[in-house]
Parts: C-alpha cells; structure tokens; sequence
C-alpha cells in the first residue's frame, strides 16, 4: 500500500500514545475542510480503541482566533493534561505557531495539504505536496490526507476498515467544499461518500436533508445542499458544525441542522444579490475573470466564500470576491472544478500587496492591504487576460 512521507513515524508516535494512555488534542482548521477533517480523525482514533475522554477536539473561532495554533487553546490542552496534538488543514507554513505548540511541550503531527514553504517545521508532516512525498495520488484536502493516513494506520493495526469507512461522507464533502480536482482515484471515494449521505447514516446530515427538502442527491448538488450552507454567518461560535456531524439524537441533529441553515436563510438574499452583481459584471465584459467588492454590511466575512461559490457555478471562470475589513480587504477567490486555472500564480503576481493569501489552485483566500484595492484589480485582471492570449 502506498504511503505518504513520515507515515510510518506518524503511526509509532500515535500507538505509543495508546500504550501510554495520554491525552491527545484534535484541532482543525474552522472551515468546511477542517471541521470534517477533525470530526473523522476523532472517529478513526475512537475506532482504532482510544478512550473518549482522552480526546479533546479544538475548534478556534476564527473571527477571535487564527486557524492555527493560539495560546489560548494552547493552555486549556495543557490543562486537560494533552501531549499530542493531530492537528488538520492547517500548518505546513505555520512555523511560528508550530513552534510555540513544540516549545509548550506538546508532540504535533499534522495532516495538511497547503504548499509547504522553506522553514524548519518541529512537527511530524503528513503532507502529500512536502518535499521528498512521492505518494502517486495527489489531489486531496486536509481531510483527505488525514483519511489516507488512517486508511494506511487501519491496515497497519489490522483494524476493521468498516469503522474508519463510515466516514467516507465527510471525506467527500471536504473534497467538494475545497474544490479538488477530481481525478480517477479520488472519485472513487466521492462516488462512495455521496452514496453514504443519501443513505442517511449520519443523523446530522439526515436531518439537514430533511430541512432542505431533498431525499436523494447527485454529487453536483452537495455544493449547494450542504457546502453552501455550512460557511458560517457569525463564525460558527457554538461549534454548530462539528455538533450536527456528531449528533447521536434525532433531536440533537435537528436542533444543529435548523440553527445553521436559519443562519443561511437569513443571509441568502444578500448571497444571490452579491452572485447577482457579479453575474451582471460579467455580461458587461468582464471576460477572464470576475473580480468583485461587496458592500452589505450585515454580510459577515465567513459567506464571503458563500458569494464565490455561488458566482463560479453560474459564470464558470474564476471570481475573485472581497469585502472591507477595517484597514484591509479580506476574499474568496474559486476556479471552476476541472479546470487548469491556478488563483494562488494570480495572487503571486502582486503578492507585494497582500497580507497573505493561501489555499490551493481552485479555492483560495487572502488578505490584501485596503489602500492596494486598484493594484490588485489590475493585477489579477491582467494575469487573467494574458492567459486568454
């Protein structure tokens, strides 16, 4: 079986924490790739025979908080006693977070799928782009990554794979959400996990079903059914997402389901007006690539990605949206799935304006300095426009 890099190192440091009974924190990056990834990962060690109460799943707000590792949290773990940190979807550029994380004393591994940068790393990589990987597959989200890692860590152990399978749904819409590239071997997951979610195993997304109206669906209409709905509107401050994915009740799972799509009910006018505005730029000229500001106040930062995905299935070329954050602008940038665009070598070719920007070649998301907003335009317009050449 084909391995990533540093497999089996990841496998021996997460069986001698079995053997020595600590405590291990899961933390996810709070996105739609994250809050499965972290959900799954605490499924396969529960799977795998580690108790429930050595497990501590962190989710940081990230309106208060960075995706990657905070003091804050960082400290509630020591004091529950945690060493080992599984961290998903973030940190394979995060050096001084990592290395905060390694100085407090705790053993991380990561399962990451972000370009990894030059810099020394005080963690355990399980990362398919790192340098010195020659896994064959390479189209994956953090998620992905870590459903591989625990595939490879099941038939180390010679684990029933049925316990780790049923998780099968989320990887697919980690795979959805962040808009991998679908190649022949990741669509055989996708093809399994969309037959999982219509055979309504996990009462949380049962129960989202149930509300929007839909008993079956194809693999084209999980974007909008369940993806769309899941950026959070006041970044998810109850950890709704991750509760509706681990709902054991009918009741339970309809208390999440109803909270967070009254939370996309409540913004789904602004959504389509801001999909709107984009559409009507592009019939104006705007040929290459929309790149579009949106000004709804009450529209929080987290559907901005709501606006991006909704513009690119209509428009089908890349969208660059963004909305004023105090002294910076804060986006969303998508490419059509199955296309050869890369948004992060548009980014590049301005990247002395931006704050940050990061992701992968179809869904990305940044940061650039508010006094920037024609240089970016122009920038990203022309990169656009150079390639129709």
């Amino acid at each position: 079986m084909a391995q990533f890099k540093n497999t089996g190192k990841a496998i021996r440091r997460i069986l001698l924490a079995k053997q020595q009974n600590e405590k291990i924190g899961i933390w996810g990056d709070y996105d739609p790739d994250g809050i499965p990834g972290a959900t799954l990962i605490r499924s396969a060690l529960l799977g795998a025979g580690f108790k429930r109460g050595d497990l501590t799943v962190i989710l940081p707000n990230i309106k208060r908080y960075n995706r990657s590792f905070n003091p804050v949290h960082l400290r509630l773990l020591k004091r529950k006693g945690v060493s080992l940190i599984l961290g998903v979807d973030f940190g394979t550029a995060d050096f001084a977070q990592v290395k905060m994380a390694h100085d407090m004393g705790f053993d991380i591994i990561l399962f990451d799928h972000h370009l990894q940068l030059p810099g020394k790393l005080p963690a355990i990589l399980i990362n398919h782009l790192q340098k010195g990987d020659h896994y064959p597959h390479k189209n994956w989200s953090g998620t992905g990554v870590a459903y591989k890692f625990f595939e490879a860590f099941y038939h180390d152990q010679k684990l029933d794979l049925v316990k780790l399978e049923k998780n099968i749904d989320l990887l697919t819409l980690a795979l959805i959400a962040d808009r991998i590239p679908i190649d022949g071997y990741n669509d055989k997951y996708i093809e399994r996990g969309v037959h999982l979610l219509n055979r309504h195993t996990r009462p949380g997304l049962q129960a989202f079903l149930h509300l929007t109206e839909n008993d079956h669906i194809t693999r084209h209409q999980v974007m909008s059914t369940f993806i769309s709905r899941f950026y959070p509107r006041r970044s998810n401050e109850e950890n709704e997402l991750y509760r509706l994915f681990t709902a054991k009740t009918q009741k339970a799972a309809s208390r999440y389901a109803k909270i967070l799509n009254g939370r996309y009910r409540a913004v789904r006018a602004e959504i389509d007006s801001s999909v709107q505005k984009g559409v009507d730029a592009y019939k104006a000229g705007a040929r290459n690539v929309v790149v579009l500001r949106v000004n709804m106040p009450s529209l929080a930062s987290g559907m901005v990605a709501a606006v991006s995905e909704g513009l690119v299935e209509k428009i089908e070329i890349p969208v660059f949206v963004y909305k004023r954050q105090k002294n910076f602008f804060q986006g969303s940038a998508r490419a059509p799935l199955g296309s050869d665009f890369n948004l992060s070598k548009a980014l590049d070719t301005c990247k002395d304006i931006m704050i940050s920007y990061g992701g992968h070649p179809t869904a990305i998301g940044f940061h650039f300095k508010a006094s920037k907003e024609k240089q970016f335009q122009k920038a990203v317009q022309e990169y656009f426009n150079n390639l129709s050449r």
